[in-house]
């Protein structure tokens, strides 16, 4: 069975909290995650993430000290782990 996902990019997003293991096996995740989000806590967001890191390819970025608004750094062609940079 190939993944029915071969990429997962996150910007600003709370997580998720279910997971359906065979629909993201093989897929590379990445959240995109400034340090001080007030909307969808940083802290919850790495956490998630540390908490799979041994079930799936994922990981993080952060943007310390910036907030929730954070798609001009992570969708910028210039920065190195942008979005785009990434895929």
């Amino acid at each position: 069975n190939k993944p029915f996902f071969k990429t997962i990019g996150v910007v600003c997003g709370k997580g998720i909290t279910k997971i359906n293991y065979p629909a993201f096996e093989g897929a590379k995740i990445r959240f995109w995650h400034g340090t001080n989000d007030n909307v969808f806590l940083f802290s919850a967001v790495e956490r998630f993430v540390n908490t799979q890191k041994g079930n799936l390819n994922i990981d993080l970025v952060s943007y310390q000290g910036h907030g929730h608004n954070i798609w001009p750094q992570a969708y910028s062609a210039v920065n190195e782990n942008s979005y785009w940079n990434w895929l």
